[in-house]
């Protein structure tokens, strides 16, 4: 009775949030419906998704990782529920079920694909008992919630080894040195991703460069960005494991596309992916989702061929035209993000315009002092620069600092007037390059659709 009630409560609420549009509907329903039924989320992962659930989790990558894997196995013809229109915490992902369940309970889902908040995996997992987990990554990110590095990463791998699930799949990003030295901690079938034999190696912020094992300095040959890479340790002998899936012969062009080849371990064919995201980072994301489908046994010709098809994750690298010029938005939520958003713009060689959005949100982080450590100084001082969000000045300052010229910086902290405003400093047939933490990035969203700006809510398509 008590789940009855809990469901008939949350489609209720639900709805009369997004008819008065009041918020998105995820974090409040979600909440409530966990305080009448504790138990929920047990209850349906044990009989509601009949093929299993995939958990991706870590730092940066969720959700374009996610939406991937969703997206392959809808076109495969699967049921799948995900969270992308709800949060990543527990209320999102409750939300998330409530919304797409019937009263009757009748309706299933083959798979749930959830992207789980990092801290959130401790209580989520033991939970949600997933099939697949993935780790895409782990930077240092909102330490006001997180802490350092070593915290974070003992949460989700405690959380892993609490899976209840015995047939479960680890996978795990085999260029972050961190997440691979809790590998042998994990009670559980292993694989790994990555890139090898690749030239691409930028400068940028590093979080870890010391071994997680013996605590001596790591040897990068090479350093992709943060601390990801083929990285050795010659005092203990720790070094890159021997990929599953891995990404090599990678070529970037100069607008922005990308290629490369996957090659899966045991398997004679590699495959040329030509896809539509771009980024480095992005090739990390899609072999990911590879080594996920694959192991779900879906054919990697048609793995490869969708890939080729699926555009951008809203948000993140999005791309779209208005006013005559292209407008590019490159979400960034700590200082590796924001460096590798900087290190793609660079790619564009004429002069740029940007937007740069900060707030200090719960969902950015209060603390916004890594800021401090991205390389704003590699941004090209001939750039005109909007600084916005709630701490506009903040970021005002930081760009000065990085030796932006200041008749080159405005401030203007409401967004909406910020977008137009560097709208109009962008000539025709150029690109407008928004740089925005989370919030902001659903803020200005939010606008673009309300204006028409943009067409679609849709978080990704073919």
């Amino acid at each position: 009775m008590r789940k009855f009630f809990a469901i008939i409560i949350g489609k209720i609420l639900i709805k009369t949030i997004r008819f008065f549009n009041i918020g998105g509907g995820s974090a409040l329903p979600g909440l409530l419906i966990e305080k009448i039924y504790p138990d929920i989320l047990s209850n349906y992962s044990s009989n509601f998704f009949t093929k299993g659930i995939i958990v991706i989790t870590g730092t940066n990558g969720k959700t374009t990782t996610s939406s991937l894997i969703s997206n392959i196995l809808e076109k495969k013809g699967f049921k799948v529920l995900n969270n992308f229109s709800g949060s990543n915490l527990p209320r999102g992902i409750i939300s998330s079920i409530i919304e797409k369940t019937e009263i009757s309970n009748k309706k299933k889902f083959d798979f749930g694909v959830f992207e789980v908040d990092e801290a959130a995996t401790k209580i989520l997992i033991p939970q949600l008992n997933p099939y697949i987990i993935v780790v895409t990554n782990l930077f240092r990110d909102q330490l006001d919630r997180y802490g350092e590095l070593d915290k974070t990463a003992s949460i989700i791998f405690e959380a892993i080894n609490s899976n209840k699930n015995k047939q479960q799949i680890v996978i795990l990003n085999g260029n972050d040195p961190l997440i691979v030295s809790y590998a042998k901690k994990i009670n559980a079938k292993i694989l790994f991703f990555g890139i090898e034999k690749t030239d691409y190696s930028v400068e940028s912020v590093i979080d870890m460069k010391y071994c997680p094992l013996c605590n001596k300095e790591l040897t990068f040959s090479p350093r992709f960005y943060g601390h990801l890479g083929n990285y050795s340790c010659l005092y203990c002998g720790f070094k890159t494991p021997e990929f599953d899936f891995c990404a090599d012969s990678i070529k970037i062009q100069d607008d922005f596309s990308l290629y490369f080849k996957l090659n899966i371990k045991g398997y004679s064919k590699t495959y040329e992916i030509n896809p539509l995201l771009f980024g480095f980072f992005n090739i990390f994301n899609i072999t990911g989702a590879f080594s996920v489908l694959y192991s779900l046994n879906i054919e990697p010709e048609f793995i490869k061929t969708t890939i080729e098809k699926t555009k951008f994750v809203f948000g993140r690298m999005e791309k779209f035209t208005y006013d005559g010029k292209d407008i590019l938005i490159l979400l960034g939520k700590n200082p590796v993000g924001f460096a590798e958003n900087i290190n793609v713009v660079n790619f564009d060689k004429n002069q740029k315009t940007y937007l740069i959005i900060l707030n200090d949100k719960f969902a950015d982080g209060t603390d916004i002092s890594w800021i401090w450590d991205v390389p704003f100084e590699k941004i090209s001082k001939e750039s005109l620069i909007v600084s916005s969000g709630i701490r506009a000045s903040d970021m005002a300052l930081r760009l000065k600092y990085a030796q932006i010229p200041t008749k080159n910086i405005k401030k203007i902290n409401e967004i909406p007037r910020a977008f137009h405003e560097s709208l109009n400093l962008t000539k025709k047939g150029k690109t407008l390059y928004i740089l925005p933490t989370y919030s902001a990035m659903l803020e200005l969203r939010k606008y673009l659709i309300k204006k028409d700006i943009i067409k679609t809510t849709q978080l990704y398509k073919i």
